[in-house]
């Protein structure tokens, strides 16, 4: 397995750090908008209040939601890393294996 490249690694933890991140981050923006346009109804007296704080409650729920799912994504984003690193070592430690056995290939070759 030699030629494992660690820049092909690195582009892997970069790729994998992106994650969902983009898609939660859209949704929020969206649900402050929301949240935005009922203040603004709130205050010129198009809804009631009471009205309000039932909507802004509801957009609270969205947007704890939407923290769990980032939470989610980024833990399942360390998940991945934690594997590919292992995929790493486990493709290092068969690198090394394959070198030493050069190595004393080589050794053998220069003594006999």
């Amino acid at each position: 397995m030699l030629g494992a490249c660690p820049s092909t690694a690195e582009q892997r933890r970069r790729r994998a750090s992106r994650g969902g991140r983009g898609k939660a981050a859209k949704r929020v923006a969206v649900l402050w908008d929301e949240v935005r346009a009922v203040i603004a109804k709130v205050e010129s007296g198009e809804l009631e209040p009471p009205q309000g704080n039932t909507m802004l409650r509801g957009f609270n729920t969205l947007i704890a939601l939407d923290r769990l799912d980032v939470e989610r994504s980024e833990l399942e984003i360390q998940q991945r890393r934690l594997e590919l690193d292992e995929q790493e070592r486990r493709e290092l430690v068969v690198e090394m294996e394959e070198l030493r056995e050069m190595i004393e290939i080589s050794r053998e070759a220069r003594a006999g």
